[in-house]
């Protein structure tokens, strides 16, 4: 569009200035005059070419009012081009704000499910943590009873032993079996803690 604008107004500028010479009449006496010395035939032939020949003032005239009206239709054609392509920007631009307003809409419900399934994995996990910590830690009392049980049965099986020999008692072999019962392993009654307690993030 710029460089059509640029056409017309040095195309129409000259068509200013060949107006002002053709309304210079002072100008056209003088092409007229007869010149001092000049033939009949000469003097009809310049005038002639003058006005009506081509290159004549006539002729450049009417070539720079075409030439004017041709640049003067192009910039209109190029502000109608213009016209459409801010049309088509414009369309545009709107259907682009929509869908930008679309993505954000679904951006922020995401953001509201995800808060939500994450606020309930938290509560949840809380609250499953706290009943297993209690239960871990019952079952680390009762487990450390059990261990003392596991002893002092190992003590008794040792004592019915010593009694149940047709031989005398002596208090050493009742030492023996207070310390096997101590030695004795109690292995088969550790938990296994399995359950990963961390929390995701």
């Amino acid at each position: 569009a710029v460089q059509e604008h640029m056409v017309k107004n040095q195309v129409c500028s000259s068509l200013a200035r060949a107006r002002a010479a053709a309304d210079d009449t002072w100008a056209h006496r003088e092409a007229m005059r007869r010149k001092s010395g000049e033939q009949t035939k000469d003097y009809l032939q310049r005038i002639t070419s003058y006005q009506c020949n081509v290159g004549g003032i006539i002729d450049d005239y009417k070539r720079q009012v075409q030439a004017c009206n041709q640049a003067t239709i192009a910039v209109s054609r190029s502000g109608t081009r213009c016209s459409e392509g801010r049309n088509r920007h414009t369309q545009q631009r709107k259907t682009c704000d929509l869908l930008a307003d679309e993505l954000d809409s679904a951006a922020c419900r995401f953001m509201q499910i995800q808060g939500a399934a994450c606020a309930g994995y938290h509560g949840c996990h809380s609250s499953v943590l706290a009943s297993y910590s209690l239960a871990k830690a019952a079952a680390a009392k009762n487990g450390a009873k059990r261990k003392n049980e596991w002893r002092t049965l190992k003590r008794l099986e040792c004592v019915l032993s010593v009694l149940g020999r047709k031989m005398p008692v002596n208090s050493a072999d009742i030492k023996k079996c207070k310390g096997m019962a101590e030695l004795a392993s109690t292995k088969h009654l550790e938990f296994a803690w399995r359950c990963n307690v961390a929390e995701s993030k």
